[in-house]
């Protein structure tokens, strides 16, 4: 296996390395930009689902019940 170079944590894990240096300042932004960027997919997706229920409540509710 050629050798490349050093590209962080995640390429340690997904290649089964074991590492016991501390994370780098660099792999720690990328994880907090990661879960940032995974935290506003959700909330729009929330949002997203809520306004879409309540136009379905909306359009349900114009109709006469019985």
């Amino acid at each position: 296996m050629p050798s490349r170079p050093d590209d962080g944590i995640l390429s340690a894990i997904l290649d089964g390395e074991d590492r016991s240096r501390p994370p780098t300042r660099s792999s720690l932004r990328a994880v907090w930009a990661a879960s940032g960027l995974l935290v506003v997919c959700v909330l729009l997706v929330a949002l997203s689902l809520a306004h879409g229920l309540s136009r379905i409540l909306d359009w349900i509710s114009q109709f006469p019940y019985g």
